[in-house]
């Protein structure tokens, strides 16, 4: 070996030891197999390997639980007033400019779907009903119809229509999980606390648990009236001259959107509903109509009540007797006027058939019983006022 050759090979080596230490410290002593490559490249971890969402062994169990469910009677319920909000810029059940356009242009008994995407509960379920704006003026008493258990929004609109010809203004929704309002989004944990929401369109009163009947009760109840808050203070309706109307289940929800609306108190833009008609209720079942109208009876002396039923179904008979000794009492004084009234009449038909029957007179009564409530009324309700909700 020549003298150059040795000089040189331990130049060459000189320089690899220098390099090879260069790399070693840098820590990039060796490329990725897909270098060069439009692929990504993979991140570069730290020495503490950072837990993963995927990751089972890292993963907060907590993640993967299911949403809260809806709050019970006693815990915080959401504020009619001051309703949750949801994935968007504008609260839920807030109409948009397009909506308002509808209502104004409307016949007072033309009905007008409330179909609008943003009407999301704070669980989640999009609720859908029709509208009927009546005289639509800072005057015009508001009606919800509520249909029975199985039915929908449809079953009520030959009264809606009556009532609209009138001058009412008619609200009828489809219940969560009848009719159209079967949409909800469901959340999926599973890429852990950011849960992503996919839609079902399955989301049925068939497969009802007890908390689906109280989100029922409590969110839907906040979206339709929080509805009915924003038409009032665009002078359309007076919401402190509302009734209920609700057929057989419908009767419940009735009783028990009343008891969550005198919850609250006035400043809260609570003690609408003045009035609640009971068409062929049943006492017991889901949501407790007996119950709820203990509690209501309560906080709400000013609602007055209307109820009427078959008196030949052995059930709906004793269901009758029981609601009547809660909303008119054992010893009513015959000596004052009387607020409420019942009727149990000598047939077999029951809730919508006892209104399309025009020989029963139920639609005469109740058109009687809200006209003279509507007298009775304090001038404090009686006299159109803004809402400003106070949380």
């Amino acid at each position: 070996m020549s003298l150059f050759s040795s000089i040189y090979n331990k130049t060459a080596l000189k320089i690899c030891c220098v390099l090879i230490s260069g790399l070693l410290v840098s820590g990039s002593y060796a490329q990725p197999p897909n270098a060069g490559s439009d692929q990504p490249q993979p991140q570069k971890e730290s020495r503490h390997r950072r837990a993963r969402p995927q990751d089972p062994e890292n993963q907060d169990p907590a993640q993967n639980q299911n949403p809260p469910a809806p709050n019970q009677p006693g815990q915080n319920q959401p504020q009619p007033g001051n309703p949750p909000g949801f994935a968007g810029n504008q609260k839920p059940g807030i109409p948009q400019a397009s909506l308002e356009q509808l209502l104004q242009k409307a016949a007072p008994a033309e009905p007008v779907p409330l179909n609008q995407p943003d009407f999301v509960t704070e669980d989640q379920v999009q609720l859908k009903g029709t509208y009927y704006k009546g005289s639509a003026s800072e005057e015009t008493a508001i009606v919800i119809l509520l249909h029975n258990r199985g039915g929908k929004k449809d079953d009520m609109q030959p009264l809606a229509k009556v009532l609209a010809e009138k001058g009412f203004a008619v609200l009828v929704p489809d219940l969560r999980g009848h009719g159209e309002s079967v949409n909800r989004s469901v959340a999926d944990y599973s890429y852990g606390n950011r849960p992503n929401r996919r839609p079902s369109n399955n989301y049925i009163y068939q497969n009802f648990t007890a908390e689906d009947y109280q989100g029922m009760v409590y969110y839907d109840e906040a979206l339709w009236f929080t509805f009915l808050r924003s038409l009032h203070n665009m002078k359309m309706i007076n919401a402190r001259k509302m009734f209920l109307i609700g057929n057989d289940f419908g009767a419940t929800v009735a009783v028990n959107w009343a008891r969550v609306d005198w919850d609250l108190k006035p400043s809260q833009g609570g003690h609408l509903v003045k009035g609640i008609v009971l068409l062929s209720p049943t006492a017991e079942g889901e949501l407790g109509c007996l119950d709820s109208l203990t509690e209501l009876k309560k906080n709400s002396g000013e609602i007055n009540f209307l109820m009427a039923a078959g008196g030949q179904n052995p059930e709906k008979k004793e269901s009758y007797e029981l609601i009547e000794k809660k909303i008119i009492g054992k010893n009513a004084n015959p000596n004052k006027p009387k607020k409420n009234f019942a009727a149990l009449l000598d047939t077999e038909k029951q809730g919508t058939d006892l209104i399309n029957i025009v020989s029963f007179g139920v639609v005469d009564s109740i058109m009687n019983f809200m006209l003279t409530k509507m007298q009775s009324l304090s001038s404090r309700d009686q006299e159109w006022k803004e809402f400003k909700i106070k949380n």
